[in-house]
């Protein structure tokens, strides 16, 4: 059989999405993040010279469709992860951070690695189709879930794809 390349691969010959491409946004989202970001811990930055901080998402030149999503997801303004995280991880600085559950460390990467990718996509008119961008590796099925539908409110209308794979399910029905 001969090797195919990705742009080979005609689009229409993809296997369907498995989750609906309707996304669902919680209009309570917003409320429940103000105090969320009273009660956050200082951030320390260490191993860089100087400490920048993202204190509103507009600083950050991110495209204008992401602001829409990021508010849509009811993100206020960033919290303290966010606003330690975000103006290094846009940079392209790797990026080590720990913090309790809860606090805003999925969305300090995905909204930079998305933000890179709709710029990528304008910049080179379309990403090359059949490859991925970006492969994020999490250590639990319901992690990989979360972090997917988080990605894909942040990717929605961005013409970003965002697929989840993982194994330890069974493909055949008992």
């Amino acid at each position: 059989m001969p090797e195919t390349t990705p742009e080979e691969i005609p689009e229409n010959n993809l296997p369907p999405p498995i989750y609906p491409e309707n996304i669902s946004f919680d209009p309570a989202a917003e409320k429940e993040d103000i105090p969320l970001y009273k009660d956050d811990a200082t951030i320390t930055v260490v191993g860089v010279k100087g400490d920048r901080r993202c204190e509103k998402w507009t600083e950050m030149n991110f495209d204008d469709q992401l602001l829409i999503n990021i508010k849509k997801c009811g993100f206020i303004w960033p919290r303290k992860v966010q606003e330690a995280v975000l103006p290094f991880a846009a940079e392209g600085y790797d990026v080590q951070c720990q913090s309790e559950t809860g606090t805003g460390k999925t969305a300090s990467y995905l909204i930079p690695i998305i933000d890179n990718l709709i710029k990528e996509k304008q910049k080179l008119g379309n990403l090359r189709k059949g490859a991925p961008y970006c492969i994020i590796i999490s250590p639990t099925r319901e992690f990989t879930e979360q972090i997917f539908q988080e990605a894909r409110k942040l990717a929605n209308e961005t013409g970003i794809s965002v697929v989840a794979a993982y194994g330890g399910s069974s493909t055949k029905e008992t």
